[in-house]
């Protein structure tokens, strides 16, 4: 596909043709919401909800995520921009519009919305992750590499219209594409290991606690790879830190942690391995004043302490992980029943029994 000009074609399904003046229309909406002297009140929410220029506002984006060797003229946006205008406007949606957090419940949006959580935009920022990922490395353009992380969450967020998520029977037309996804998010939160700012650490964390709450095929995926051993790694050389905790990345790093813990036992084993019990009873101790650490740790504890190589932590009513449970589930009772229904899993008896009467 050459993507040339204000009538380039975006490949996607039914979004339709659209005319020079509405790509220009588009343009024009598109230059305000990332101006400098600040967006108009509700415009990336009214961009959101819009139930036309869909395909125009998609095919401007992917003219600007190109291969600028492969454009016959010039972008209309620069990568950032164009990753900003993804994150403004999928962000007023779910609540957030720097994408920094997805407050619930989100919506759908319209035809615009729907559009840019197509195929096409989330492979071609799978293809500028891995295009500038000698940069990143060396911390070259860290703000690129914020708001496409930050788009990627968007992107990947579980919803109807999840266009990778598939019957596990027959054809798997966007297997390659699953797996891929994955393989990139963890790339990116091992790349991030040594990096000072928590903010794309926050956005590589829920990417792929996304795909493993939206899409079976991609949690088994998931867990073959090392991502276990980062995530606890992270959130241990986050803990030493000097005061004030990252809310964020412990709540990330566990809620993803118990994600995986669903499925076969060697789930929870590859968990118990990686220390996941050990990371939880870490913050409970440490971090017990933040309820929603303490909260999310709880239940983390409780998921992997059910396999044998962690049972021992919570074997006595006296033992060290039991106390700082006990002590979690007096001071928070609320915030840790919401969160171990949220797992939607049994915890460990010795645990399950701290929790308050319903």
């Amino acid at each position: 596909l050459v993507l040339d000009g204000a009538m380039a074609l975006a490949p996607l399904p039914n979004h339709g043709y659209f005319t020079f003046s509405e790509a220009d229309d588009t343009k024009e909406n598109l230059e305000l919401l990332i101006s400098y002297t600040g967006a108009p009140d509700g415009l990336a929410e009214k961009l959101a909800l819009q139930n036309n220029g869909g395909g125009a506002m998609a095919s401007l984006l992917l003219q600007s995520l190109a291969v600028p060797e492969t454009l016959v003229s010039s972008a209309p946006f620069n990568e950032i921009q164009a990753l900003q205008i993804i994150v403004r406007i999928l962000g007023s949606i779910s609540g957030d519009e720097t994408g920094d957090s997805i407050v619930e419940p989100t919506r759908a949006g319209g035809q615009v919305a729907q559009a840019l959580r197509s195929e096409a935009i989330t492979v071609a920022i799978l293809d500028l992750l891995r295009r500038y990922r000698s940069a990143f490395l060396r911390d070259e353009e860290p703000w690129l590499r914020l708001e496409v992380l930050r788009s990627l969450r968007l992107l990947t967020y579980p919803s109807s219209t999840c266009w990778w998520v598939e019957d596990d029977i027959g054809y798997h037309r966007y297997a390659d594409i699953r797996r891929r996804m994955v393989d990139v998010s963890v790339e990116a939160l091992i790349d991030l290991k040594n990096t000072a700012n928590p903010l794309p650490k926050v956005a590589a964390l829920g990417c792929l606690k996304n795909l493993t709450t939206s899409c079976p095929a991609c949690l088994k995926h998931l867990v073959q790879t090392p991502f276990a051993a980062e995530v606890v790694k992270l959130m241990t050389e986050q803990a030493k830190k000097s005061p004030p905790p990252v809310v964020d990345i412990f709540v990330g790093g566990c809620e993803l942690l118990a994600s995986t813990s669903v499925g076969p036992r060697s789930h929870l084993r590859k968990l118990s391995e990686a220390g996941a019990a050990e990371v939880a009873l870490l913050l409970l101790e440490q971090l017990h004043m933040h309820r929603e650490v303490a909260a999310s740790a709880f239940v983390l504890l409780g998921l992997v302490c059910k396999d044998e190589g962690c049972a021992s932590m919570v074997s006595s009513p006296t033992s060290r992980a039991v106390s700082a449970a006990a002590a979690v589930a007096k001071r928070w009772p609320l915030q840790v029943a919401q969160a171990a229904k949220a797992a939607k899993q049994d915890l460990a008896p010795q645990l399950a029994a701290l929790l308050p009467e319903r």
